[in-house]
């Protein structure tokens, strides 16, 4: 069963890892049972007592696929179906990956894209391009999220997951999770389901820059907000600045700057 962390979210989840567990040990069925659940979640399988004193002894920590593990991920699945892979095109899933391992589920979206329109049994790094890779199923998803919940709510939640360098270029921001409104906590679920966004029991981010650069939508947003992001940023580094030197009176913002400060925090209060 895969994305478990799902079913904790249901009223009656723990009658279903009840009903779970008495098939895994009903020796007459023969049932072998694996879940899995994302680390920030893991934790909560102590809430389903019978689950987790299976999950005690069996175990397997996942992580971060490495590029011959990559290959494998891309590859095996659709050897089984009869279909092969070419090399172009998985060397070019690496590439996009990069470093991002939540960036997974992207490359599932895409490559089922490219599995739906094949015209033989073989996938191609034309068929790839042609359709957009990574970056078309971001969009996709990105407006199926906007449908469930609202682009107000998503594009309030997203401005927030994001951060402006000192050179205009966009990069991911990881805020803690008790910054984020209770009133946006729709929306970041609806962005977590879409594995847009990642969350642990600390922070939030996005899951790649590809997000950012990607998404139609997301790009006029950021777009329009550049300059209020930009004056976020500079007031976040000011604070830290003050934060550092012991908060001095004489590293308190004066004149313009404290101007456009209130000017700032007048228009965004929630980021006072």
């Amino acid at each position: 069963i895969d994305q478990f962390e799902e079913a904790f979210g249901a009223t009656d989840v723990d009658r279903f890892a009840s009903r779970l567990v008495d098939l895994v040990l009903d020796a007459a069925l023969d049932v072998h049972l694996v879940i899995v659940v994302r680390a920030d979640q893991f934790g909560r399988l102590a809430t389903t007592p019978p689950l987790a004193d299976l999950a005690d002894d069996a175990t397997v920590l996942v992580g971060a696929p490495t590029d011959d593990e990559l290959r494998r991920i891309v590859e095996i699945p659709a050897r089984r179906t009869g279909c092969s892979v070419e090399p172009s095109l998985v060397e070019a899933i690496i590439a996009d990956v990069g470093d991002h391992d939540a960036a997974l589920p992207l490359v599932s979206a895409a490559l089922a894209d490219v599995w739906r329109q094949r015209t033989d049994d073989v996938l191609t790094r034309e068929q790839y391009d042609s359709l957009g890779g990574i970056a078309t199923a971001v969009e996709r998803l990105g407006d199926e999220a906007i449908g469930q919940v609202g682009a107000d709510a998503v594009r309030s939640l997203l401005l927030r997951l994001v951060d402006v360098t000192d050179d205009g270029a966009w990069v991911r921001r990881r805020v803690p999770v008790d910054e984020i409104p209770i009133g946006l906590s729709t929306a970041l679920d609806a962005l977590v389901a879409a594995r847009l966004v990642q969350r642990t029991d600390e922070v939030v981010d996005v899951v790649h820059e590809v997000v950012f650069h990607a998404w139609a939508r997301l790009v006029e947003w950021l777009e329009q907000a550049r300059a209020d992001l930009v004056n976020a940023r500079a007031l976040r580094t000011a604070a830290r600045a003050w934060d550092a030197s012991g908060r001095g009176d004489d590293d308190l913002l004066r004149g313009m700057r404290l101007a456009a400060a209130a000017d700032h925090l007048g228009r965004h209060p929630d980021e006072a």
